[in-house]
């Protein structure tokens, strides 16, 4: 199930003032070429499926490009304006030069940055969300009740599933790996204004050697170990 965004924001500042306890969340950031989707799908459904008696009662949801799209639209700017702007990172004496040629250049690169942050820091605060990427890992590191996941494989595996998925040879497919995998990691330190280095995850999965169904369980498992969510399945009615 997807997050609702307008019925998240429209609990931020209550979200913000009174919740005295922040989390659970997950953050799942992933190499190109690793089925997160599919991971993540399941392990909604797993988390959802459980009993009563974790640290937050409301059901399990996950967000992705939704941060973009209500950062924008508290901008005033399109989605891919804020994308841009975060992979490219402006100084403010750039922004200045900047803004005479272009209006959308009159919103700092900081403002943008902090935007997005806080959109993250909500949704975190909150609980029992699972947060793809968009540098999520780098924003929520040090949140309390708050679990890192990295998705990885080996490039050839990875490049035998774009080649098939995308249509386009192997050689294309390991282009495209390089090109995305520098990207996403640009962005998310962009974000951060840090460099960000493997040891911030808690976990990383191999996709070749483990199946879904494995990792979504084994994450599970680390969330009941923290007592973040029930220790049993709910029984059904």
């Amino acid at each position: 199930m997807k997050i609702n965004l307008k019925t998240y924001l429209d609990e931020r500042e209550r979200v913000l003032a009174h919740q005295s306890v922040p989390g659970p969340v997950i953050t799942i950031s992933r190499n190109y070429g690793c089925d997160e989707e599919a991971v993540v799908k399941l392990l909604i459904q797993k988390l959802n499926n459980l009993g009563s008696g974790g640290l937050k009662s409301h059901p399990w949801k996950y967000i992705d490009k939704e941060i973009l799209d209500e950062s924008a639209a508290e901008l005033g700017i399109s989605a891919t304006d804020v994308d841009h702007r975060i992979q490219l990172h402006h100084s403010d004496i750039v922004n200045d030069l900047l803004s005479g040629f272009n209006h959308h250049y009159r919103i700092r690169d900081k403002t943008i940055l902090d935007k997005v942050k806080d959109i993250i820091c909500t949704y975190a605060k909150k609980g029992n969300v699972v947060i793809i990427g968009r540098g999520g890992v780098g924003v929520t590191k040090n949140l309390p009740n708050s679990l890192h996941i990295k998705l990885t494989a080996p490039v050839q595996f990875r490049a035998e599933v774009i080649a098939k998925v995308k249509g386009v040879s192997i050689s294309e497919a390991e282009e495209a790996i390089k090109r995305v995998d520098t990207d996403r990691k640009a962005w998310a330190e962009h974000l951060v204004d840090r460099k960000l280095n493997e040891s911030i995850y808690d976990v990383t999965y191999n996709m070749e050697t483990t199946s879904i169904d494995e990792i979504t369980d084994m994450i599970v498992n680390i969330l009941q170990k923290r007592a973040l969510v029930p220790a049993e399945m709910a029984l059904a009615h």
